[in-house]
């Protein structure tokens, strides 16, 4: 299949070259200049952004390298343990931090129940059996 060029009719004479449709047969794709430095400029941006992050880890890399080089003779299936063994760490820390800033939450806000209903009686309700019940449990 011949791939050719050629700018579709019927466009505004004098209309900026860039923005100028172009017409891909061969198969047929509409598409401008503009287009194709859009998808450069984009690119460069990716490249960027990804050499930028590559260099970042290596750097890491070479860092523990440096200062553990324990962990280069280490087989990969214990590198992936201590690496599971660190996510599943930082998870539970930060679980384990949040449920105690609930459970402080919590017993304050049943804390302020209780002198509510001291200094405003009228608002305490009779507890059932049930309910006393289901907070215990």
């Amino acid at each position: 299949m011949d791939i050719a060029y050629r700018i579709k009719e019927g466009q505004e004479e004098g209309k900026d070259k860039s923005q100028l449709v172009i017409v891909k047969t061969g198969h047929e794709v509409e598409l401008t200049l503009a287009n194709y430095d859009s998808y450069v400029m984009q690119n460069a941006k990716h490249l960027k952004e990804i050499t930028a992050q590559r260099d970042y880890e290596e750097a890491i890399i070479t860092n523990i390298e440096q200062h553990h080089p324990f962990v280069t003779q280490m087989p990969s299936d214990q590198l992936v343990t201590c690496w599971l063994y660190k996510e599943a760490k930082g998870k539970v820390d930060i679980a384990n931090a949040k449920l105690k800033e609930i459970n402080f939450a919590q017993r304050e806000l049943e804390q302020e129940k209780v002198a509510i209903i001291e200094a405003l009686p009228e608002l305490k309700v009779e507890e059932t059996v049930e309910q006393s019940n289901e907070e215990k449990s």
